[in-house]
């Protein structure tokens, strides 16, 4: 990867200027979200317009909070260009792949269904434990065969521990978090069993401090496959390692794949559904489908390229498999 060095990163004046407006901003619409709080509170059921003015409340302190950061990113005169080697996916898939993909698409949904209709949904952490096994168990495979060492097993482990700290330091906006980004980001630059590895991990781990439930095993099998299909998308060619690529194939991965499975959790609780029921299921969930595949957008296009540097380096510096 190349990097005109005769220019560096700079943050000039106007663009402080406009972080501190916008962060003036988030932190008067948060004083204002919370002040209507008591209000929601003495009136149940919440009427549907306070309901509406209220998620959109929500949604605007994100935007308005991703347009600070936005800000405050010092730009770069020069733009790194990758190299062919580095940005042209190789379009074969390897053969230890089959063993991840039948326990990615076959083994784990099976599993999910088992806990849902065989354990009544409740036994969610037998259930986790039993998808933690099961993405362990390539990882495992190539480690006996010799292709793993500790320095891919730390390499995992401090991705897992970036992708929870990051979801923890935003607990408190929904749907705006990079954990999306970075799984993908592994993925791509570390292999799909990897991926899928560090974004179940991540959503097993972090619910721990934000809530266990039911719902764990569908985040661990949705985030996991971000990474995975990251993998596979770019070992086939269809994205790059640049910033738009990855930007805009992770808004539609979010979308249609981590929301789509996501949603279709409360399709399970749901008996004879009608159409309009699961059309309204979808329909409820896409604000927030829209807004967490944007934020990963978003992510995308500050992190990738940073992130896929010093993956790259580590990669080359240590040897570490992909």
């Amino acid at each position: 990867m190349a990097i005109n060095q005769s220019k560096k990163w700079r943050l000039t004046p106007m663009r402080v200027l406009l972080f501190a407006l916008f962060v003036g901003l988030f932190v008067f619409t948060n004083i204002y979200q919370h002040s209507k709080f008591d209000e929601l509170l003495k009136s149940y059921p919440v009427p549907t317009d306070v309901l509406w003015k209220s998620n959109l409340l929500q949604i605007l302190s994100v935007i308005v909070l991703a347009l600070s950061f936005a800000f405050i990113i010092p730009k770069k005169g020069a733009t790194p260009t990758h190299s062919t080697a580095l940005c042209a996916g190789n379009k074969s898939l390897p053969k230890s792949g089959i063993i991840s993909i039948i326990m990615t698409f076959i083994a784990m949904p099976l599993t999910i269904l088992a806990g849902v209709y065989l354990l009544q949904d409740r036994k969610f952490y037998f259930i986790s434990l039993l998808l933690m096994i099961e993405v362990a168990i390539p990882f495992i495979i190539s480690f006996e065969k010799g292709k793993s060492r500790t320095k891919d097993i730390v390499i995992i482990s401090v991705l897992c521990a970036l992708a929870v700290a990051s979801r923890q330091a935003l607990f408190m906006l929904p749907y705006f978090k990079p954990v999306a980004a970075l799984v993908i980001i592994t993925g791509i630059c570390l292999g799909g069993e990897t991926g899928f590895i560090v974004g179940a991990i991540s959503m097993f781990v972090s619910n721990f401090f934000l809530a266990q439930g039911s719902w764990t095993p569908w985040q661990m099998f949705a985030m996991g496959i971000l990474g995975f299909l990251g993998w596979l998308f770019f070992k086939l060619g269809l994205i790059k390692k640049t910033r738009t690529s990855l930007s805009i194939f992770g808004f539609f991965a979010v979308l249609l794949v981590y929301g789509f499975i996501m949603n279709s959790n409360y399709l399970i609780y749901l008996q004879n559904p009608s159409f309009k029921d699961i059309a309204n299921i979808y329909l409820l969930g896409m604000p927030g489908d829209l807004l967490h595949g944007a934020s990963t957008a978003f992510f995308m296009w500050y992190l990738s390229e940073p992130m896929i540097e010093k993956l790259e380096r580590i990669k080359t510096k240590y040897g570490l498999r992909d």
